[in-house]
């Protein structure tokens, strides 16, 4: 059984160029960034793909079916984190200001 790096390296995991999920990426980018993070519980990975769109129409119209609830979703949880670092941060001033004298 391979592990995640060398499906990284090597280019032949689910959505690689050489890979099983038969998806249409191809590894011809502009820019193939790949980056391996240590984090608890294991490593992280992030990839930057950079480039011209590559992938087929129907992909395409597939991705840009779902896109505006998740949009709606990205925005909710924006102003959801907004709402608790804002309340964090009055917290804090609050905690530290002499109104508490």
């Amino acid at each position: 059984m391979a592990t995640t790096q060398d499906m990284l390296d090597s280019g032949d995991g689910p959505g690689t160029a050489g890979g099983g999920s038969g998806k249409g990426w191809s590894a011809d980018h502009s820019v193939d960034a790949r980056y391996r993070f240590p984090w608890i519980g294991g490593p992280v990975y992030v990839r930057f793909i950079l480039g011209r769109e590559r992938r087929p129409p129907d992909r395409i119209r597939e991705h840009n079916a779902g896109s505006i609830g998740r949009s709606v979703v990205n925005v909710l949880m924006f102003a959801l984190g907004a709402c608790v670092l804002y309340t964090a941060a009055a917290a804090v001033l609050l905690a530290f200001s002499s109104v508490l004298e």
